[in-house]
Parts: structure tokens; C-alpha cells; sequence
């Protein structure tokens, strides 16, 4: 009969704080994917690509200026100032082939198959294409109000 107590006892013990940790885990998610959603909010203008086939540092195309825009639901991609693409995302973390962690990640579509990892630093924003060969996509973040496009 003791023994039985302390078995039980012990399965409380372990259900408890089970769930306790588990509940700060995810509100440390949370407050991570919410931080990291505030980052990213605003326009941003890409500068420069590295990796790809050849791995090399690349500037974007001539003549052709690209920005992405975040949301708090969508990412609105624009070349030369009409918009390509809109889509909704969700942040979390995931499995990059990068790093050996998980890393905070973008997933468009509310679909957690396939996503971009990013890092934001100050205001420079980099996207990493999580496949072999992807690319590395540079931005700088935009003031409000302004466009990306120079002006002569």
C-alpha cells in the first residue's frame, strides 16, 4: 500500500510540473513570435543576394527595385512598384538547414512544411531560403513614407 501511495504520488508529482513547463514554453513562443512580428512590420528593400548556384554576392537585377512589406497578417512583394505577390504568414520556429537549432521562421500560408528563416539586426532584415542553393536575401528597412525608388 505505501508503495502504491509513493507511485502515485510521484505520477502527480511528474503530471504537475509536466504541465507547467509546458505552459511556459509556450508562452515563451509566444512572446518570441510576437517580438519578432513587431520587427519585421514595414517595408523593406532588398540590396543584395548572396549564395544560390554559383554562391557568390550579388546585387539585385538592374533596373529593378524590389521591396517586401510586412504586415501584421500579410507579405506584399513589389518590383518597380507593383505589386507581384500578397500573402498572409504566421512566425515560429523551425528546422533550418543553416543552423543545427530551430530558428525563427516565416511561413507563408499558414503552412509550417515549408518556410524562410530570417534574422533581423537593427534595421537590416536577412531572408534565408531554406533549401540547397537558395538564396540569402539582403534588405534594408525603408523610413515611412518612402518608396525605395531614387530619385534623379
Amino acid at each position: 500500500m505505501k508503495q502504491t501511495f509513493v507511485y502515485i504520488s510521484c505520477l502527480f508529482i511528474f503530471l504537475f510540473t509536466s504541465c507547467h513547463i509546458s505552459k511556459n514554453i509556450e508562452k515563451n513562443t509566444t512572446k518570441i513570435a510576437v517580438q519578432s512580428e513587431n520587427e519585421l512590420i514595414g517595408k523593406w528593400k532588398l540590396v543584395k543576394l548572396t549564395g544560390g548556384f554559383i554562391g557568390k554576392e550579388q546585387n539585385p537585377p538592374m533596373e529593378q527595385i524590389q521591396l517586401i512589406e510586412f504586415t501584421p497578417t500579410e507579405m506584399i512583394l513589389t518590383v518597380n512598384g507593383k505589386e507581384v505577390s500578397r500573402t498572409t504568414y504566421s512566425l515560429n520556429k523551425g528546422k533550418s538547414i543553416h543552423q543545427t537549432e530551430e530558428v525563427p521562421m516565416i511561413f507563408p500560408n499558414g503552412s509550417f512544411s515549408i518556410g524562410t528563416s530570417y534574422e533581423v539586426n537593427q534595421n537590416q532584415l536577412i531572408l534565408r531560403e531554406e533549401f540547397a542553393d537558395g538564396f540569402n536575401k539582403h534588405y534594408e528597412r525603408l523610413e515611412k513614407g518612402d518608396d525605395g525608388i531614387p530619385r534623379k
